[in-house]
């Protein structure tokens, strides 16, 4: 039927079309090479395979015959996407404090790590250095080696293009070792930054991090003005996620007290507005009210719709909580926005 179909379509629209090919458990490896070949002979771009499970048995024979080479990715351009940017725990970029001494770990990558110590405190640290070859959306990914006793909280404190976002990963749980991905974010033409802390009490293991290019578009992300004072040190806001039409966002704020009630407000245009001791930064067009949890981080997702509407939308966050060590007792974070393209 391939013929049929193709009759039916216009000549300039063939490069447009990748034919499904019966690759189901029972159909013998010589048809599928087959349907490839005749795909090959009408000069079409790719193929579709139905289904994986089926495929397996033939993919020996497929890369023999049919697929040496790498292919380019459709519509894409060659070379896209760069090689993962990958930091060792003993790179020449990255620093540690005495509180994470360096040991051999044979599930380690590279077969080292940073393991702190039973008196390491929170202000001691593993800092990796992460250089972005290109402005755009990276997927952020930490190793994670198998070893016993490993810390259930261990904080990760990442630096990128929206902001500064606290996480604690349980080392401990079996599905969180190896290449884990801590989060997608926008990161500027630079360096992207990521701490592995200290937690007293518990062995945190600094191994490697890396970059990954995102096959995703997304606005740019980044963070306005600056937030006030507060107890913790001051309000931090960071914004990651895909910035598009059907993408995901997600807005945190860390440095809060913890358990403190807080509001998030969002709008679609910047201002300047005086506001307890800092800076309202938005024109507020919506808010909702939660509370910081007990290590002082509040997240907020925010679903974009399918809404061709949208592009070129300006999107702003900014945070205000309560803080008796804030200026009027309201801390207020700096804003994170973004611009849907």
């Amino acid at each position: 039927t391939l013929d049929q179909q193709l009759a039916a379509i216009r000549a300039v629209d063939r490069a447009k079309v990748a034919p499904g090919i019966r690759a189901i458990s029972g159909t013998p490896t010589n048809e599928v090479l087959a349907m490839v070949a005749a795909n090959r002979a009408r000069s079409l771009p790719g193929h579709v395979f139905w289904y994986a499970e089926g495929l397996y048995d033939d993919l020996p024979a497929l890369q023999a015959n049919y697929f040496q080479a790498p292919a380019a990715i459709p519509q894409r351009p060659a070379g896209w996407r760069p090689a993962p940017i990958v930091r060792e725990e003993n790179h020449p970029t990255t620093t540690a404090t005495a509180g994470f001494p360096l040991g051999s770990m044979a599930a380690a990558s590279g077969g080292q790590a940073r393991l702190s110590l039973p008196a390491a405190t929170a202000a001691d640290a593993v800092t990796f250095t992460l250089p972005a070859s290109e402005a755009g959306l990276w997927s952020l990914l930490v190793h994670v080696p198998a070893t016993a006793g490993l810390a259930t909280a261990a904080p990760h404190v990442a630096a990128h293009g929206g902001g500064t976002e606290l996480q604690f990963w349980n080392q401990a749980l079996a599905a969180n070792l190896g290449w884990q991905e801590l989060g997608t974010c926008w990161l500027p033409l630079g360096n992207a930054v990521v701490q592995v802390r200290g937690a007293p009490g518990q062995s945190v293991a600094a191994d490697a991090v890396a970059l990954l290019r995102s096959r995703f578009s997304s606005g740019p992300m980044q963070v306005a003005g600056s937030g006030t004072p507060g107890s913790a040190g001051g309000l931090r806001i960071s914004l990651l996620g895909r910035a598009c039409v059907g993408g995901l966002l997600r807005w945190q704020g860390n440095q809060l007290p913890p358990q403190a009630p807080l509001v998030w407000l969002l709008g679609f245009q910047p201002a300047n507005t005086p506001l307890f001791g800092g800076q309202l930064l938005l024109v507020p067009a919506a808010s909702t009210f939660a509370l910081a949890d007990g290590a002082g981080v509040a997240a907020l997702a925010l679903p974009l719709p399918f809404d061709a509407g949208l592009h070129g939308l300006s999107l702003y966050g900014q945070l205000a909580a309560l803080d008796a060590g804030a200026p009027g007792g309201v801390g207020l974070s700096p804003a994170a926005f973004t611009v849907l393209p």
